[in-house]
């Protein structure tokens, strides 16, 4: 059976069913924010909102420890962020850095732009988001090779698991940083 088919309906149709999706994309994108709500307004980062510090160390392939100490605090921004910014000692080396999260309402997901005050340019992260976990993942140089931190909301505040693979799957560096709210 073969049907015959006016393209020039078939195009104004289409053209028809786009608009709509470009008007429902846009209405869901935006209707948290016409309502007042944010992304950041989640169990997650409710809970890590304030002051905060950490201590903990790095471990790696021989044994080789980093002690590692951190004075945070998390706060959603003006600009509609949630930006986590403060200070560490690892090892000998003194940093500042921030953790800047975003929502893509677009793809429904969130992401995370890393820096710290020895790097060049900062790193960008995947963001994995539960009521009482955030796992962030980032490509490394390599194919294959990742850092994954993995922060879990425990009782007393959250444990960062840290852990670094090479290009062969193997992890070459591991951790855990624990945090407590100071206010």
């Amino acid at each position: 059976m073969f049907y015959s088919v006016d393209l020039g309906t078939v195009n104004a149709m289409g053209l028809s069913i786009f608009r709509w999706e470009i008007c429902l994309v846009f209405l869901f994108a935006f209707s948290s924010v016409a309502l007042g709500q944010t992304k950041f307004e989640t169990p997650f980062f409710q809970k890590v909102t304030g002051d905060w510090i950490g201590d903990g160390e790095l471990v790696n392939v021989n044994g080789e420890i980093t002690v590692i100490h951190e004075e945070w605090s998390g706060k959603e921004t003006e600009d509609g962020t949630y930006l986590v910014s403060g200070s560490r000692l690892m090892g000998e080396e003194n940093q500042e850095f921030r953790w800047e999260y975003t929502f893509n309402p677009t793809l429904d997901f969130y992401e995370c732009e890393y820096w710290h005050s020895g790097m060049d340019e900062s790193m960008r992260f995947e963001v994995s988001l539960t009521a009482d976990s955030a796992e962030l993942r980032a490509p490394l140089g390599d194919p294959g090779s990742e850092l994954k931190i993995r922060n879990d909301l425990v009782d007393d505040g959250i444990e960062g698991h840290i852990t670094l693979t090479d290009a062969n799957g193997q992890e070459i560096v591991t951790g855990l940083v624990t945090h407590h709210k100071v206010n």
